[in-house]
């Protein structure tokens, strides 16, 4: 079935990113670089994938920087971004950007995931059943992305929580809304709690099981560990940064406009972007993301880490995050961040 009778699509992209703060205090959540593309295009380049012409965004914390960011785009049919003068949740800026009938149904994708694979199933299965809402799952194996969409034999979803293991899934945060379920919408409220829980006992609301990779880069710890998921994956990288298949090496991947170093060293797997200067015994990896012109001062180790654009690193960084103007962020700090 042609998965572009359905045309119009939404990114979630409102939210204020407390997770991921104190990054989210410079850069809105969705436009938080990611192999240096903003989070947000992954999702563009999913819902365009699917036949998706007309691209709805709602914004609403540091919402000029991310309006550039989309705006950016010039490969979109149709792009319209709807601010939000007050946090209205999931289900309120869905309600906020479509009112009670969209014109048909409605691609929905989480402005912070990274799914990578087929979404054909997802679309097929949403019309064979014809589902009121049809919900992407996948089995995660980082077990801090919880598994809480709980299915029957035929997949539909019964509940939200903890369930069998068996039955349970992780929502990938892609989903296709039926035009019958956009008069259940509220004004304000989660698409979830406040409009598929409440839907449960139609038995009309649909899981369907994907095969691909999945990540939530929602958090400091998952945003590491996904830069370090992708670099052993480079098939997967690719598909995000085609462009680097021109960067030489294989996990080693080193633009070729860079100053290293004799006597610095690189260990992979790293990405080197463009503009990047490595001083005189400083070391490199394994794990290391460097953004655009990065300086990378003499002496230093970089390792599990990633280094924002334009970022100078003059001590040792292990375990973190590098972005102006803070600094170093670490994900060993010993308090949490408030939420």
């Amino acid at each position: 079935m042609n998965t572009a009778s359905i045309t119009r699509g939404m990114v979630l992209a409102a939210g204020r990113g407390s997770r991921l703060r104190p990054i989210t205090d410079v850069i809105p959540k969705p436009g938080v670089p990611f192999f240096g593309r903003p989070m947000i295009d992954l999702a563009i380049d999913n819902l365009c994938s699917v036949g998706v012409r007309e691209v709805h965004v709602n914004v609403w914390h540091l919402p000029d920087k991310l309006r550039c960011m989309v705006e950016g785009r010039d490969d979109l049919e149709t792009l319209i971004v709807h601010e939000e003068k007050d946090l209205l949740g999931t289900a309120g800026g869905i309600h906020n950007a479509f009112g009670t009938d969209p014109g048909g149904d409605v691609w929905v994708h989480n402005g912070d995931v990274c799914f990578l694979g087929e979404l054909s199933d997802l679309f097929d299965r949403h019309y064979a059943t014809g589902a009121l809402a049809t919900l992407g799952l996948i089995r995660c194996d980082d077990r801090s992305i919880p598994r809480s969409v709980i299915v029957d034999s035929a997949h539909r979803v019964v509940d939200f929580g903890t369930g069998p293991a068996q039955d349970s899934w992780t929502f990938v945060g892609i989903h296709i809304l039926s035009r019958e379920l956009f008069q259940h919408i509220p004004t304000q409220g989660c698409i979830v709690a406040d409009v598929y829980r409440n839907l449960l006992a139609t038995g009309r609301i649909q899981g369907v099981p994907l095969q691909g990779t999945f990540g939530d880069l929602g958090t400091l710890e998952r945003y590491v560990q996904m830069h370090r998921d992708l670099m052993d994956r480079p098939t997967d990288l690719l598909q995000i940064r085609p462009d680097l298949t021109s960067f030489r090496g294989g996990k080693g991947l080193v633009h070729s406009n860079t100053s290293i170093a004799e006597t610095a060293s690189l260990v992979e797997p790293v990405v080197v972007e463009s503009g990047v200067k490595i001083d005189a015994g400083a070391r490199v990896g394994p794990y290391a993301y460097l953004g655009p012109d990065v300086h990378i001062c003499a002496d230093t180790q970089v390792q599990d880490a990633v280094i924002f654009q334009g970022c100078v690193v003059d001590e040792t960084v292990e375990n973190g995050v590098v972005v102006e103007p803070m600094g170093f962020v670490s994900l060993d700090r010993p308090e949490p961040l408030p939420q």
